[in-house]
């Protein structure tokens, strides 16, 4: 129900927006976009797939980007992903491409920020986009959540191990199966769909063909606008009450 298929962004309009808030000439210099040589402290950004420019400090690179997205300063649909071991470790990804799946989920840090959110807002249609400008929800994909090694407590009761450093908190246990329907292509036509058709088809054509005394019991009505399955049953009962 939650879950989303992340739609493109330009790689050109984000490339323009990452400059201005961190290149060194009208940013925080986070990323040096003119460097020339690359050595063992620079870690490499890379915007979908393209080298951006390098940063010394990518863990302040990665809060500063999140806390941007949180306050909606930046896509909501833009992952960050930074692996923290080697040899991944050097290489900073920020994607924006399309047709990846994302889930919202409760951002612990801001959970105390949902009650007021509800209290102030009730239940119009601006409540959603009062929560994620508020920073209490967040849009991640499976390559984030590994990458960051965030832990996801599917309930709210799993919140009080404290054993766990729990960093975000399922909407519902359900969202899950949201965001696997999203991942079916033609759900309506489906391969296993279309293979029983397509045998159910082959049946009925032997059978039809075949036996002349079948062709003259079946009728326009024999048919109707039954699906295929009924209409495969029907005639079969048809043929077999024929041949008997």
């Amino acid at each position: 129900m939650f879950a989303q298929v992340s739609t493109d962004i330009p790689t050109s309009k984000m490339k323009t927006l990452l400059h201005c808030v961190f290149s060194k000439e009208c940013g925080n210099g986070l990323i040096d976009t003119n460097t020339k040589t690359v050595d063992k402290r620079h870690f490499l950004v890379l915007l979908n797939g393209s080298i951006l420019g390098v940063t010394l400090d990518p863990a302040q690179l990665e809060r500063t980007l999140i806390g941007m997205r949180r306050s909606q300063d930046m896509p909501y649909q833009m992952r960050i992903v930074w692996h923290r071991h080697r040899p991944m470790s050097r290489y900073f990804f920020i994607n924006t491409d399309g047709s990846v799946a994302l889930r919202p989920v409760y951002v612990v840090e801001n959970l105390h920020k949902v009650v007021p959110t509800v209290q102030t807002t009730g239940s119009l249609p601006s409540l959603w986009t009062k929560l994620m400008n508020a920073g209490a929800i967040e849009f991640i994909d499976v390559e984030e959540q590994n990458s960051r090694e965030l832990l996801v407590a599917v309930k709210s009761e799993d919140l009080k191990m404290a054993q766990k450093p729990w960093t975000h908190l399922e909407i519902d246990p359900t969202v899950a199966l949201g965001l696997m329907a999203q991942l079916i292509p033609f759900s309506h036509m489906n391969q296993v769909s279309s293979f029983y058709q397509i045998q159910v088809l082959s049946m009925i054509s032997n059978l039809f063909f075949s036996h002349p005394s079948l062709q003259e019991t079946c009728t326009g009505r024999l048919w109707g606008n039954k699906p295929w399955p009924c209409r495969a049953w029907r005639l079969m009962t048809v043929w077999i009450c024929t041949c008997m």
